[in-house]
C-alpha cells in the first residue's frame, strides 16, 4: 500500500491509501502519477515529499522503489470561488474552480449542462462502470504525464495525446484499458476539466480512507450550507414524467450543493457513492486551498464592486461622448 496524507489545518491528514497492484495495472510512472491524482482531487498543483515540508522526490523511480507513504505540498496560486455565485450549476462550479490550471485556448470554459462536451457516448455497460466510478478516462499529456508514461494495448507510434479508459476496479471480462478514438473534425473534444475531475472523483471513491478527513469535509458543508429540506413527491407521478428532473429549487441561491444528488434524475447511471465523492472532492479542494465562507463572501463583494465600477465608467463615457457631440457646432448651407 501507498498512503497519502494532505495539509489541512496545521495537520497532515489521511486522505488515500492505493495497492500497489493498482498503481502497477494504472502506470508506468507511479509517482508522476500519484502527483497528477492529487491534482485532480485538489485542484491545485504540488509536489510530493516522504515527509512533511520535505524536499520533492525523484518523479522518475520506479514501483520498487516507492515509499509507503507521501506527502502533498500544495503550490502556485489559487482562485477563490464564490458559490452561490455561479448558479449553483453544478458543471460551471467545477469549470470556474479549475480552468485557471489549463491551457483555455484548448479548452472551452462556456460550457452548460447540456453541451456537447460534457457528454460521453459509451457502451450501456461502460456507462454504468463510468457513473459507479470503476473506471474513468485519463487525458495526456498533462502537467505531470506523457502518453508514454500510462500502459497502452494499442500497437504502433505512441500518439502525441491520448484520452485512456483506465480500469479502478478488475473484474472478469472487463473492456481492454484502450485509447478512445477521437476522428474527424467536427466533433469538440470533451472537457479535458470535466474528464480530470471525474477522475479525482472515481479515484477518492476507490482509494479514500480516513475517518480524520471525513469529518472535516463534514464538517466544512455544516459550517458553510444550511440544510433544507426535501418535499416529498407529488402523488401520482409517474417515473417517466417531467418531475423527475431536478427541481427548479436547483437555481436557488441558498440550495445546498451537498444535497444536489438527491434531486437528480433518479435513472441516472451515477451511483450515491460516486455523487458524494464528486462532493467531497470539491470540499476538499476548497479545504487544501484553505477557502473559506468569508473569504468567498469577500472575494464576491470585490467582484461586485470592480464589476459596478466598470459599468460607471462606461457610463461616463457615453455621457461624455453624448456632451461632445452636442457641442458641435451644425453646418449651415
Amino acid at each position: 500500500m501507498v498512503n497519502i496524507y494532505l495539509p489541512m489545518n496545521n495537520q497532515q491528514i489521511f486522505a488515500l491509501s492505493i495497492p500497489l497492484v493498482d498503481i502497477e495495472r494504472l502506470t508506468l510512472r507511479p509517482v508522476k502519477w500519484l502527483r497528477f491524482l492529487l491534482f485532480t482531487l485538489c485542484g491545485v498543483r504540488g509536489e510530493l515529499a516522504t515527509r512533511p515540508n520535505g524536499l520533492p522526490v525523484d518523479y522518475d523511480i520506479s514501483l520498487n522503489d516507492l515509499a509507503e507513504a507521501y506527502h502533498f505540498m500544495p503550490q502556485g496560486e489559487y482562485r477563490l470561488v464564490d458559490l452561490h455565485a455561479i448558479d449553483d450549476r453544478y458543471i460551471e462550479f467545477v469549470l470556474r474552480d479549475r480552468q485557471h490550471l489549463y491551457d483555455l485556448n484548448e479548452e472551452s470554459v462556456d460550457l452548460g449542462i447540456n453541451s456537447i462536451e460534457n457528454g460521453l457516448l459509451l457502451r450501456p455497460d461502460l456507462h454504468k462502470l463510468l457513473g459507479a466510478g470503476s473506471c474513468a478516462f485519463l487525458v495526456t499529456p498533462n502537467f505531470a504525464l506523457e502518453p508514454a508514461d500510462i500502459p497502452r494495448v494499442e500497437t504502433g507510434p505512441m500518439p502525441s495525446r491520448r484520452i485512456t479508459l483506465q480500469h479502478f476496479e478488475t473484474y472478469p471480462s472487463q473492456t481492454p484499458q484502450s485509447d478512445a478514438c477521437m476522428r474527424g473534425t467536427g466533433t469538440p473534444r470533451p472537457s479535458t476539466i470535466v474528464l480530470d475531475y471525474m477522475y479525482g472523483a472515481a479515484a477518492y471513491r476507490r482509494w479514500g480512507r480516513g475517518q480524520e478527513i471525513k469529518d472535516l469535509m463534514q464538517q466544512r458543508f455544516t459550517e458553510s450550507y444550511k440544510s433544507i429540506p426535501i418535499p416529498p413527491a407529488p402523488p401520482h407521478i409517474s417515473d417517466d414524467s417531467d418531475q423527475n428532473m431536478e427541481s427548479d429549487d436547483s437555481k436557488d441561491l441558498d440550495y445546498p450543493l451537498g444535497e444536489k444528488k438527491n434531486r437528480r434524475r433518479k435513472h441516472s447511471d451515477t451511483s450515491p457513492e460516486m455523487l458524494q465523492a464528486m462532493d467531497d472532492i470539491l470540499v476538499l479542494s476548497m479545504l487544501i486551498k484553505g477557502t473559506t465562507p468569508e473569504s468567498m463572501a469577500a472575494e464576491a463583494q470585490r467582484r461586485a464592486e470592480a464589476e459596478e465600477l466598470h459599468a460607471q465608467e462606461a457610463s461616463k463615457v457615453k455621457v461624455q461622448q453624448w456632451m461632445q457631440n452636442s457641442e458641435s457646432p451644425n453646418t449651415n448651407f
